[in-house]
């Protein structure tokens, strides 16, 4: 609440906009869940490599 502070007193946030950003968090939540159920089910060095290198396998 308090970062959205500055920018909302200078007009940056627009109501129009609130839903599209809220249904921006869905998805980014589902894909933090996700990872840390993947995190906890291989070893630490698969899953820093399937972070890390987006070509891989």
């Amino acid at each position: 609440m308090a970062l959205a502070a500055g920018p909302t007193s200078h007009g940056a946030f627009q109501v129009e906009h609130i839903a599209l950003s809220s249904l921006a968090v869905a998805p980014a939540l589902r894909g933090m869940w996700l990872g840390q159920l993947l995190r906890q089910r291989i070893s630490p060095a698969i899953f820093r490599r399937l972070v890390s290198d987006p070509a891989w396998p």
